[in-house]
């Protein structure tokens, strides 16, 4: 067989292609006759409609007036200058190897068709760029990612903000001393992708990193935000309302927060319907928190890019799927969260981890609002885990602090050991339907001055102002505090719950329960009296002896009525009557025949445990004889 002689198409073959017109190439063939080539394929090299060397505006309109037809142009290797508003129409696919360049120096840039390009950089120039239909963008189009990560991510966010699309931001390490602006994007999904476990931008800038005011739709994907320690951010992602727009509806993916943000690594302020899957939240800052979420731009934070509106506006529904959140500050005590709620509804947490290695944060959880309006209601929390190093661990799980109303909070299958529970006295709480259940915790911190619940249920360890081993805590014994509780307000509790009061307590009807456990003090308090004594609900978990008496010694029981769950424990100690008197309405059943008999022992270390179980019985629950049936506990009347 013959040799095979193929013929070569030059650029000024590409210059003289329109799309449309035909021409005739010859080729020899094997048998050395001639073959006519009528098609050549619909990509051009835009140098060849000039002068073959240069590149500029008029040169590649050049290209594009050539043909109305869908085709390819190539922009060979080179700066192209732009100098004045110039739109690429829908039927051409510019077509951008590496080291070709846009150079936009004065006007709009518009491309409503096509562009093919890899992750390098395509753009340049003062001028904007703007597609005209949705589409994927590279972030590393535009200049100086490595060092002006803010700058190319917004210019990528502008280019498509009238339309929509995805941002796909370059893998490695990047800096930004620039917010980036993500705000009002409206109407339209948007999604930001990164290349997991490698995309890490540290931002060094003294406001937001990622500003989405007003904004909705968003997605994050797959890339680590980190907040310099030098110049702190305040927050890693800022959402919020302005007056005309809601902020809502945005999702992230495994998102990683690093570093130190000054106020919150998420800042959510009256932001809603906000989801966070496998995301670790990580912040260094002493005084900050991980998740703040707020109605009313509490603590004033500013955003450099649009005007937010104050006023009573809720966040709800935020939502954490398989989250972490860690705080390792170095400070030894303050006022530190992982997680602040302000005015929130709807926040439910499934498989949600807390780490603190910080000495003394405040809590896991706080929740805060100041305005009857703003309460945080519906708030789920599911498979909460709490994990801490020796010490350094919040003085709460989950807190209430300066807050009205809060309905139906329940909290299951969690555990946390939270350190100490200091007392402060802010206004007041009312709790509605706090629902634990399946719990090994080390206590839900309520701390205010004055509390009313209502229809708690299902709980095992809950904690008002004060550490203790107890289920439900009460602690009044600061001045002014006081704890009302409503009728049927305690229910459903297991059969080992407790409930400790202390001072000053202020029953409001009847506390009752299937199973509910006993009514103790907050210690195991051991008196010795020498004469009578007339013991109250707050001594409830007790011993009184008559040690030292010198004759009979009588002690009156508090109203059944008033305290049922009480229990109190007497011992003789000395060989004197030792007597014990109910109320008149009151009997001890089994011991007295009569309503307001009382029963003594002169035995000495006999011991009894009365229980009110009634409004009006009082029942054994221990007792001992160590000496004569005739000096056991017999009826006195």
């Amino acid at each position: 067989m013959g040799t095979i002689t193929k013929g070569f198409i030059g650029r000024e073959d590409l210059a003289r292609w329109t799309g449309s017109t035909t021409y005739t190439y010859d080729r020899g063939t094997s048998t050395g006759s001639t073959q006519a080539l009528t098609r050549m394929g619909n990509v051009v090299d835009a140098v060849m409609f000039g002068d073959g060397t240069t590149r500029t505006q008029l040169v590649l309109q050049n290209a594009i007036n050539e043909s109305s037809e869908e085709r390819v142009i190539e922009l060979s290797h080179g700066s192209w200058v732009i100098t004045t508003s110039m739109t690429i129409p829908s039927y051409v696919t510019l077509s951008i190897p590496r080291g070709a360049v846009l150079t936009v120096n004065g006007g709009t840039f518009t491309i409503s068709g096509s562009i093919l390009a890899g992750d390098y950089q395509i753009f340049a120039g003062v001028g904007d760029v703007v597609f005209s239909t949705a589409r994927e963008v590279y972030a590393g189009w535009w200049p100086d990612w490595t060092t002006a990560a803010g700058v190319a991510w917004t210019n990528a966010i502008a280019s498509i903000s009238a339309v929509g699309g995805t941002v796909r931001l370059p893998g490695g390490a990047a800096t930004s001393t620039t917010c980036v602006d993500m705000t009002s994007l409206q109407g339209y999904y948007w999604e930001v992708v990164g290349e997991s476990n490698s995309t890490k931008i540290t931002f060094a800038v003294a406001t937001h990193g990622i500003d989405c005011s007003g904004s909705n739709h968003i997605t994050f994907k797959d890339f680590t935000v980190i907040g310099d320690t030098t110049t702190t951010p305040q927050t890693g992602f800022f959402f919020a309302r302005d007056a005309a727009l809601n902020g809502l509806f945005h999702y992230f993916y495994n998102i990683i927060f690093s570093g130190a943000f000054s106020k919150a690594n998420v800042y959510s302020y009256a932001a809603e319907e906000c989801r966070y899957y496998n995301c670790y939240f990580n912040n260094s800052e002493d005084d900050s928190c991980n998740f703040w979420s707020t109605h009313d731009n509490k603590e004033g934070l500013s955003s450099p890019n649009i005007t937010i509106v104050t006023g009573d506006q809720s966040n709800s529904d935020n939502q954490f799927f398989g989250c972490t959140f860690k705080h390792s500050g170095s400070k030894n005590a303050g006022e530190v969260d992982n997680i602040i709620l302000r005015g929130a509804l709807n926040i439910n947490m499934y498989g949600s981890f807390f780490i603190c290695t910080q000495q003394n944060a405040r809590s896991y959880i706080y929740v805060d609002n100041d305005e009857a309006s703003a309460a945080c209601n519906f708030i789920n929390i599911d498979g909460f885990r709490g994990e801490i190093y020796g010490t350094k661990r919040p003085d709460y799980g989950v807190l209430f602090g300066d807050t009205t109303t809060c309905t139906h909070w329940s909290i299951r299958n969690g555990y946390w050991n939270p350190a100490t529970y200091a007392l402060s006295t802010p206004a007041g709480l009312t709790i509605q339907q706090l629902d634990f259940e399946h719990n090994s915790c080390g206590g839900l911190g309520i701390d205010v001055g004055t509390l009313t619940l209502s229809n708690i249920r299902e709980f095992t360890k809950v904690l008002i102002d004060t550490l203790t081993a107890s289920n439900l805590y009460w602690n009044s014994a600061y001045a002014g505090n006081s704890v009302t509780t409503s009728t049927e307000s305690i229910k459903h509790c297991s059969s080992t719950g407790k409930i400790t009061i202390d001072a000053n307590l202020d029953i409001d009807g009847d506390i009752v329960g299937d199973g509910l456990g006993s009514i103790d003090g907050m210690t195991s308090t051991v008196e010795h009296h020498t004469a009578g004594d007339t013991l109250s609900l707050t001594e409830s978990g007790s011993t009184h002896s008559n040690q030292g008496a010198g004759g009979a010694i009588i002690f009156n029981l508090p109203e059944a009525s008033t305290c049922r769950g009480a229990e109190f424990t007497f011992v003789v100690l000395t060989a004197e009557f030792l007597n014990i008197n109910p109320d008149d309405a009151d009997r001890i059943y089994g011991l007295t025949n009569a309503n307001g008999d009382s029963i003594q022992s002169a035995g000495l270390g006999n011991s009894i445990t009365l229980r009110a179980v009634t409004d009006s019985y009082w029942v054994v629950t221990g007792s001992s004889n160590t000496n004569a049936v005739a000096d056991a506990w017999v009826d006195n009347n």
